[in-house]
């Protein structure tokens, strides 16, 4: 349990399945106050969120970001949101999935990270950003250019903001998260394509059928860890 003394805020995009549930959950059992955004949470702190509608988004943030919690000791922001779609040769997707994808993965976290240094940026208490990742930000994926252009892009705007931070006379310590390969419903989608669409599906199925998918409560438990003792950087959790 966190000491009384302390009050952490922890805001959680994309905190209603996966790695972002586990995260909501083990973060409220230590007495986290918890801020989720996402379309589909249901639980303690959720607001709706769309992030294909930066707009209404970013009014969501701002509203979020407009409690400025003057006692909290802590206050954190991890970014988990982002869709795999669409799969397959870049030629083959539509204006409209290439947009979607944008706005999901670029535009509204480029938004999210920018309202909360704006808002935080001057508190006193420990600040940390926390980005996850994937190991498709750093390689060549056959059918999926958008997820790993997308997560580079990520990946660079974090390492930008840190490089930034140092500036601050109360930074914000940045992390890059590589969860690695968990049991999720996103690697139920990538299981689902067709091979054409994702030539290496076979190989996603066989980490599935060898029981080698990581849980997602174990990754979660080494996010927090790093957030409750910050290393800025990047960090691999398999």
């Amino acid at each position: 349990m966190n000491n009384k003394s302390e009050q952490h805020i922890t805001f959680i995009a994309g905190g209603s399945k996966g790695l972002g549930l586990a995260i909501y959950q083990q973060l409220r059992e230590t007495g986290h106050t918890l801020v989720e955004f996402s379309r589909s949470g249901d639980h303690l702190g959720h607001l709706d969120c769309d992030f294909a509608k930066p707009d209404k988004a970013i009014s969501v943030f701002k509203t979020a970001f407009n409690e400025k919690y003057e006692h909290a000791t802590h206050i954190n922001i991890i970014i988990n949101t982002a869709t795999l779609e669409p799969f397959g040769p870049i030629q083959n997707a539509s204006t409209k999935d290439i947009n979607t994808h944008l706005l999901i993965n670029v535009e509204t976290i480029t938004h999210l990270v920018r309202l909360f240094a704006r808002a935080y940026q001057d508190h006193a208490a420990q600040k940390t950003l926390s980005y996850v990742s994937s190991g498709a930000a750093n390689r060549a994926i056959p059918g999926m250019s958008m997820y790993s252009a997308s997560k580079a892009y990520g990946e660079r705007l974090i390492d930008t903001f840190r490089e930034e931070q140092k500036q601050q006379s109360q930074p914000i310590q940045a992390m890059i998260f590589n969860p690695g390969v968990m049991d999720t419903d996103m690697q139920n989608t990538i299981r689902a394509q067709k091979k054409q669409d994702f030539p290496l599906r076979d190989h996603w199925q066989q980490l599935y059928d060898n029981n080698e998918l990581a849980k997602p409560e174990d990754i979660a438990r080494f996010i927090i860890d790093k957030i409750n003792a910050p290393e800025p950087g990047y960090h691999k959790a398999q």
